[in-house]
Formats: structure tokens, sequence, C-alpha cells
């Protein structure tokens, strides 16, 4: 078996591939990370800027409708590698999306289906981190 920092590495190279296929990302991410349970498990609940990965999930809600939103997110910050997170949400109308996300490249991907359904659709997650900067007034 591949070692955690290939694994990574190859899952980054499928996730910011220019022609992703995002279902390919998605099957690479369950067989070695979220099916296999000494990776699954290594690591720690992510506790810190959950609210911003709850923003980063608003657009795959609104795409199910605009009054859906998410209603439940767990994420998993992997050890050794804590610019990787991995997790899970579920939507207020049932829907449930399962994710991972570069930290350090702000890009991830996501997969969102519904238990009665084979279907998934697939997103590109990306963030864009904005810092004020050091000599910038605030005004309240």
């Amino acid at each position: 078996m591949e070692n955690k920092t290939e694994i990574l590495r190859t899952l980054k190279k499928l996730t910011t591939a220019e022609k992703a296929d995002f279902s390919e990302a998605m099957n690479y991410f369950f067989d070695y990370i979220a099916e296999n349970p000494p990776m699954f498990s290594d690591g720690e609940l992510l506790k810190e800027n959950t609210e911003l990965y709850k923003t980063l999930l608003k657009p795959i809600a609104e795409y199910f409708g605009k009054e859906v939103e998410v209603s439940f997110l767990c994420l998993i910050k992997m050890n050794g590698a804590d610019y990787f997170i991995h997790g899970t949400a579920c939507l207020s109308n049932g829907a449930h999306v399962v994710l991972y996300f570069f930290r350090d490249i702000n890009v991830g991907i996501a997969a969102a289906s519904f238990f009665t359904s084979k279907k998934s659709d697939y997103f590109r997650l990306s963030a864009k981190i904005v810092t004020m900067p050091e000599n910038a007034s605030t005004y309240h």
C-alpha cells in the first residue's frame, strides 16, 4: 500500500487537474482514504473554522434550492498532514455530502447524493482567503 504522503499527492493531482473528472478523484478518495480504516481513522475532529467550511458548502446547498441549508458538518484533520481535511455534511433537504479539502491550496471536491438515489452530483470546492493589510483601518 502507498504511504500517506503518496496517497495525498496523487489525490491532489487528480483534484487539481485542468480537465478533472471529479468522480475519478472522489473514487480515489474513497478507495484510499474513506474506505481504508487506517487512513480514515488517522485524524482528529476539526474544531476551528467550521463556519468557514459551512460557508464553502453553501453553493452546494443552494444547488438543491435557495431554502436548503447545511444542517450538520463533521470534519477530520489528518494527523501529520493537517493541510488535508475530510468529512461529511447533511443538508436540510436530506442530501448527504462527502467532501475533502486541501487547506494548503484551498481546493477540494464534494459529492452530494440522497440515500434513495444512486446518482451523485460532484462539486469542486475552492476558497480565497482574504486578510486585511496590517496598516488597514477597520470601521465599526
